[in-house]
């Protein structure tokens, strides 16, 4: 099997076995599922959605568990509880934009790539989930009390958003093994 790899504008050809090309693509997905897991487990530990899908990638990104916590922390619940975007959803774009933003002005090549890259994870969210948005995924309004209400008795948090943060993560991953 010939791969194709492209490194800043030059192309390579390298020959690997079907064997060597499956085992990556194995290592990577395990990958995903143990940052998937990470991510639930930090949910399930009282962290927000989107706190909890930005710390789980954390080390990889070179950022303290700590630093990662503080700075997702607005975002959840559609950030700050206004129910628009999904947290585990703006955690996984906040990881993307860390993995592979640009911090020139002028690189608009990497602004396209980052956008494209987050195009991707809410085409693939939706897919799953039918919408990004926090309030239509959970089919109430955190703002009122009755909303609150149906949230905790229902157990959306366990029904609705721990999935959220498994499925942002799982996709994440993804992306990120098909992006090196």
């Amino acid at each position: 099997m010939i791969l194709l790899l492209s490194f800043i504008g030059e192309r390579e050809e390298l020959s690997i076995g079907l064997d060597t090309l499956l085992f990556v693509r194995y290592a990577e997905l395990k990958r995903a599922i143990e940052l998937s897991t990470k991510a639930e487990v930090y949910f399930q530990e009282g962290f927000n959605c989107s706190q909890s899908v930005f710390a789980a990638n954390a080390e990889s990104l070179g950022l303290s568990q700590d630093m990662a916590f503080k700075i997702a922390s607005g975002f959840g619940a559609g950030m700050g509880r206004t129910q628009e975007t999904c947290g585990a959803v703006t955690g996984a774009c906040m990881v993307l934009g860390l993995r592979y933003g640009h911090f020139d002005a002028a690189d608009i090549e990497g602004k396209e790539r980052v956008y494209a890259l987050v195009q991707n994870l809410h085409r693939r969210f939706v897919e799953s989930h039918g919408t990004t948005i926090c309030r239509d995924l959970l089919g109430c309004d955190l703002r009122s009390e009755e909303g609150r209400k149906k949230f905790l008795k229902e157990g959306l948090s366990k029904v609705v958003c721990l999935k959220c943060v498994g499925t942002a993560n799982r996709i994440l991953g993804e992306i990120v093994a098909e992006n090196p």
